[in-house]
């Protein structure tokens, strides 16, 4: 019964979210604005290959670059290759990628950012939607 009303609650927020909610869908969807639905179905199908604590880095991520791709930065900010490529790949704003990347303060959470971009580059070429595959 409990497992109901959980799926309930789930169904929910999906299709009414609380304003809170959405505001987090829709900071993390300002990434993917530009990008051909293949792309989004790549990366759907990338990012549900992912373990957990990697999907929360990189919702953590793309809310991050939802927040500064509005904001004009009057200096341009530098960082590492992937990342751009990861940004340029998905049609989204390089240096709000940048910026994104940088607002994470610990190290070691800015370099597991760089190693799923660049696993998302090597998952990304063995992508094939007709093919039922685990990578």
């Amino acid at each position: 019964m409990s497992k109901r009303y959980e799926t309930m609650l789930f169904v929910i927020d999906m299709i009414d979210p609380h304003p809170y909610i959405k505001g987090r869908q829709q900071a993390a969807l300002r990434f993917f604005r530009r990008a051909s639905a293949k792309k989004l179905e790549v990366f759907a199908f990338v990012y549900a290959q992912m373990k957990k604590d990697s999907r929360k880095v990189l919702d953590r991520f793309l809310r991050n670059y939802g927040r500064y791709e509005a904001m004009r930065l009057k200096t341009r900010l530098k960082g590492p290759q992937v990342i751009r490529d990861f940004a340029k790949k998905h049609g989204a704003s390089v240096q709000a990628a940048l910026a994104a990347y940088w607002a994470e303060s610990d190290g070691r959470v800015r370099r597991h950012i760089e190693h799923l971009a660049g696993r998302f580059a090597e998952r990304e070429a063995f992508y094939s939607p007709h093919k039922d595959q685990k990578i």
